[in-house]
């Protein structure tokens, strides 16, 4: 105990006896670090936003329900079911659904104001009281800056039209709107004309799936729905979807990792898929869908990441094993008497390592620090007010982080620092006693700190050729790539930014 503390003592003396050269070390550190921290931190962040993005695009639906057709099914199978005793057998399996949401869709026609020319429409009725208690989605102002609409009901045989729509047919609220309707209930072709007071014209977000804006849509109560079609046996309790939302929504989810969030999602909706039968209903994965289209985001994190980690840690070893090189070679007499004194040859090696340890350890820490409150209070504030500001994004790009990425981040910045200060400690552990305690001894004009030095014109040229062609390729070669296999394009930037960021610092050594 007594030597760990001695061993301390030792390098924290010899680091306050050189504050500039410590201080450097310690900024370098927190430079490396700190950019390292805040590339895992803005990845948590796109990360957990992204699952934001998913739900304002996909309609906030993790999970859709439908009847399943097939070649030579029965003629008289329905797309519509009932399912109230489909959510007690998903229930009765599964833990990881929060919601359940039934939706009724039936085609309708309706005249464009004043003129005898006909649009079709894509009637989607809504159980209006659940959705609200739910908070599923919301209703916008046409137009507006997300200003909402309190549209929480609707009354029989009013509707809501959205906008887009709107601008094609042409009414206004409060007008009489008529519509043919009409569904398939198994062999069964229903057609009826309806007399609709329009109640709202609108725009929406969460709602509906974003590609429902290039459909016609028109809402109402599904009770409505009922009602129009009360003549059909038992349609009462039926719907055409059934919406399910997830639970941990962002433990599912991950741009990071596309392959995992598949795997999790897919078996969640496998146990539900056995369930109710390989036949009888298919489920969509909407969210899923949209996760997938993205892996050139996933990609693009992964090589920023590696990237940075590479450029980061060799800024960050190379100061560290600069400064403890200069150290051990300025004190070897004073090793030299410590094992004069009978200190171990272990003894000198455990203080160099200490003091690389005490270096990257408060560089590390104070990188971390650093960047999170860069992250949270300058970045991502500085990324929704100037570069997402213009775009549809549902909430604004939220700070999140992992104790994953302040691991990470930290745990590279002290192993780097343990890992070069090896070389250091191990030219101490070797070195002949005699050696250093000679008074005639001159230091090694290699960590000898100069005034001017001769430029080493190899390390150059071989930095310079490895920097070129890894640029070269980098940039050239990626164009040629046309087979949009997203592995190998992420190996491929991987590997050549590594012989890039490689190749300038050798350049840069051959320079000092």
């Amino acid at each position: 105990m007594r030597n760990i503390i001695l061993i301390f003592k030792y390098a924290f003396k010899d680091l306050s006896q050189q504050k500039i050269r410590t201080v450097l070390g310690l900024i370098g550190v927190m430079i490396s670090v700190g950019l390292l921290a805040i590339v895992l931190f803005l990845a948590d962040s796109i990360s957990v936003s992204f699952v934001d993005y998913l739900s304002a695009d996909a309609g906030s639906q993790d999970m859709v329900i439908s009847i399943r057709h097939y070649k030579d099914e029965p003629e008289n199978r329905s797309t519509y079911f009932e399912y109230d005793h489909i959510i007690d057998q998903i229930e009765d399996i599964s833990d990881d659904i929060e919601d359940f949401i039934p939706r009724m869709e039936v085609d309708g026609k309706v005249n464009i104001s004043g003129t005898s020319r006909e649009e079709s429409a894509l009637i989607s009725g809504i159980d209006f009281s659940l959705e609200e208690d739910l908070e599923f989605g919301y209703f916008l102002e046409p137009e507006s800056t997300q200003e909402r609409i309190d549209l929480d009901e609707l009354d029989l045989y009013h509707c809501a039209i959205y906008y887009g729509f709107n601008d094609k047919i042409e009414y206004e609220e409060d007008d009489k709107l008529i519509l043919n309707v009409s569904m398939t209930h198994g062999d069964k072709k229903i057609e009826k004309t309806v007399t609709f007071t329009i109640e709202e014209i609108f725009d929406y977000e969460r709602k509906w799936p974003n590609d429902y804006r290039l459909e016609n849509l028109i809402v109402v109560d599904i009770k409505t729905l009922y009602d129009i079609f009360k003549d059909v046996d038992n349609f009462n309790g039926m719907c055409s979807k059934l919406i399910l939302t997830f639970k941990n929504q962002g433990e599912l989810y991950d741009i990071r990792d596309v392959e995992g969030s598949q795997r999790r999602v897919k078996k969640i909706a496998g146990e539900i898929q056995d369930e109710l039968g390989l036949n009888e209903y298919t489920i969509e994965l909407p969210k899923l869908k949209l996760l997938g289209q993205a892996e050139f985001l996933s990609m693009a994190i992964t090589v920023i990441f590696v990237f940075v980690s590479i450029v980061a840690m060799l800024i960050a070893g190379i100061l560290i094993n600069g400064i403890l090189k200069t150290s051990v070679e300025e004190r070897i007499r004073e090793f030299g008497i410590f094992r004069t004194l009978g200190a171990y040859k272990n003894y000198n090696l455990a203080i160099v390592l200490v003091q690389g340890f005490l270096l990257c350890n408060f560089g590390a820490l104070l990188g971390v620090i650093t960047a999170f409150f860069e992250t949270q209070y300058l970045i991502i504030p500085f990324a929704n007010e100037y570069l997402l500001s213009g775009m549809r994004f549902g909430e604004d790009f939220a700070f999140y982080f992992t104790w994953i990425s302040i691991i990470i981040a930290y745990a590279m910045g002290v192993s780097v620092g343990l890992i070069v200060s090896l070389a250091p400690a191990l030219k101490v552990k070797r070195l002949q006693l005699i050696e250093s305690i000679h008074p005639y001894r001159h230091e090694d004009t290699l960590y000898h700190l100069q005034k001017k030095s001769s430029v080493n014109y190899k390390l150059i040229l071989a930095g310079l050729v490895l920097a070129l062609n890894g640029g070269f390729v980098m940039f050239v070669i990626p164009r040629l790539i046309v087979s949009m296999n997203i592995t190998l394009m992420a190996t491929t930037f991987i590997v050549l930014l590594l012989i890039f960021s490689i190749g300038l610092t050798l350049a840069g050594l051959g320079l000092m």
